[in-house]
């Protein structure tokens, strides 16, 4: 799972990034930057998130059983 989010958040930078190019053709670097991080950080509290949600999911089935 843990590369499948990455992968994925890889590939929403990149789309981002394209859609940032076609917009505005004066596109800087450090806004570039910023935007991989802003996503990337993102990504890293989703994937936090999602992760911490499915081991108490785990662990309530575990208690059920």
């Amino acid at each position: 799972m843990k590369e499948t989010v990455i992968l994925f958040g890889l590939a929403t930078q990149i789309v981002a990034l394209l859609v940032l190019l076609a917009l505005s053709r004066s596109i800087t670097s450090m806004e570039v930057l910023l935007w991989m991080v802003v996503i990337e950080v993102v990504w890293s509290v989703y994937f936090v998130v999602t992760e911490r949600w499915h081991d108490k999911l785990a662990r309530k089935a575990m208690l059920t059983v």
